[in-house]
């Protein structure tokens, strides 16, 4: 397979960024000694808390005001105190957010904000899929003058019709949805958007994101919230249809032609090579398979407990990392090609985490939106955390050298092989080709590498140019 290479135009917009960050956050990043002060009133001081830091996407236009953020504790998670909305100068906390639970930056859930103008600001609370929560703050006179419960009003309409059409018919269900962000998953319009004194909000909601099988609900809602008369006045509900979906099943029929290979209907996700056969899990039907590369026929089938997203073989058995639950939790768990999932599991950091590699003794975690592989203790502990400065959407070990697909899913999936020497302090990642598709997982068989173009059904084996 021919591949090119350069990603210098995106390398410069990377460094200026980094740049203007590194300005911003030595002009308003301030800390201080004194604890944080009640909710109950503007409370004036001229230093920030100890334990916080401020949020740089919070800042207002004026920079007068932020969103301060519990500093994070990466090996000790922990009850954090709670997020503020603050004037920074001179410093003075304007409200308590959310109920009290802190949520530090770039946790899996996070507080985000978006302003109109210096006075009126959205916040929300970023989940796993989408949002959980959102609030309007109107500020005057540099204290809080209302705050609209959008997400919560917004609610209603979902829960009396899940309620009234998904439970009453389907009792034994859990009574739990989720929101799921269409702007992420499916490119669609914006989740909340500021036109004049209104918000226009766009939600929808999901029982089952992670595509698990059984009754299956969703539903949609477009709507304008108006700041001055504080309630939505444009609401337009679109139940989606409630349907069973069928039970997973695999068509294991291949195309095989100059090393490419295509299933007709089921898209691979994960991938590991190792012994001389192929290990593909399917992410939509949650079944591994153990495939002959040269016949390409299914050695073995065997259910996964979850969603395998990734996989690597390790000498004896193959580890996956599964999604687990509503909430999609990422959990590595062990399969034995002789007596299938072992019953243990290990949580992955902060639940969260994609793809796998193995150097021998250690595995090899990678966290997509963090663009960092974590090195990993057996107890899948932090060993060591490695920034790739790019997504990240596979990596495997070839020669003692880490080799990484790297790039940015979003708008094109635009996507590099790049290469890494985890023995460095702190690895060069030198990008050494152009993958010309939306590649996911990677593998390397000891003479040729494997990866997944999901969307079109393939799994394809490549090497790389002299």
């Amino acid at each position: 397979m021919a591949l090119s290479s350069s990603w210098d135009i995106m390398r410069a917009v990377r460094a200026l960024l980094f740049s203007l960050a590194a300005f911003l956050s030595s002009v308003i990043a301030i800390r201080a000694e004194k604890p944080s002060p009640g909710s109950g009133g503007t409370q004036l001081s001229f230093k920030i808390p100890k334990g916080y830091e401020v949020g740089q996407e919070s800042v207002s236009p004026d920079g007068r005001f932020a969103i301060l953020y519990p500093l994070r504790e990466e090996d000790a998670p922990q009850d954090y105190p709670p997020n503020l909305l603050v004037r920074l100068e001179p410093y003075a906390v304007v409200a308590t957010l959310g109920e009290g639970e802190g949520h530090p930056q770039s946790a899996r859930r996070e507080l985000l904000a978006r302003w109109n103008g210096n006075s009126v600001v959205a916040i929300w609370l970023a989940a796993k899929w989408g949002s959980a929560d959102l609030w309007i703050y109107e500020l005057e006179n540099d204290k809080v003058k209302r705050v609209h419960p959008v997400f919560q009003e917004a609610r209603k309409y979902f829960d009396r019709d899940f309620r009234q059409r998904f439970l009453k018919k389907y009792p034994k269900e859990s009574d739990n949805f989720t929101f799921v962000s269409e702007e992420n998953e499916e490119g669609g319009a914006q989740e909340i958007e500021f036109k004049g004194r209104t918000l226009s909000l766009n939600l929808f909601a999901d029982n089952k994101p992670n595509l698990a099988g059984g009754p299956h609900w969703t539903a949609a809602l477009r709507a304008v919230w108006d700041l001055d008369q504080a309630k939505f006045t444009k609401v337009d509900f679109r139940p989606g249809k409630i349907e069973v979906r069928g039970a997973p099943c695999w068509e294991s029929e291949f195309r095989y032609d100059d090393r490419t290979t295509a299933s007709k209907r089921r898209k691979a996700q994960a991938l590991a090579a190792g012994r001389g056969v192929l290990w593909i899990g399917s992410r939509d039907f949650r079944r591994i398979y153990q495939i002959d590369p040269a016949t390409w026929s299914v050695l073995q089938e065997t259910e996964a407990p979850g969603i395998p997203w990734a996989a690597v073989w390790t000498g004896d058995i193959v580890r996956f990392t599964l999604g687990e639950g509503p909430d999609d939790d990422r959990y590595l768990r062990s399969l034995d090609p002789a007596r299938g999932f072992r019953e243990d599991r290990i949580a992955c950091p902060d639940l969260t985490g994609s793809y796998l590699s193995f150097d021998g003794s250690h595995l090899y975690l990678s966290q997509w939106y963090k663009r960092r592989i974590l090195k990993l203790d057996a107890a899948g502990n932090i060993l060591r955390a490695i920034d790739v400065g790019a997504e990240i959407c596979g990596h495997t070990f070839a020669d003692g050298m880490i080799y990484v697909l790297r790039g940015v899913e979003t708008p094109d999936e635009d996507w590099r092989i790049a290469r890494l020497d985890p023995r460095q302090e702190t690895p060069e990642v030198m990008d050494l080709a152009v993958v010309p598709f939306a590649c996911r997982s990677l593998a390397f068989d000891g003479a040729n590498f494997w990866t997944n173009h999901r969307a079109a059904n393939e799994i394809i084996s490549f090497a790389l140019p002299a």
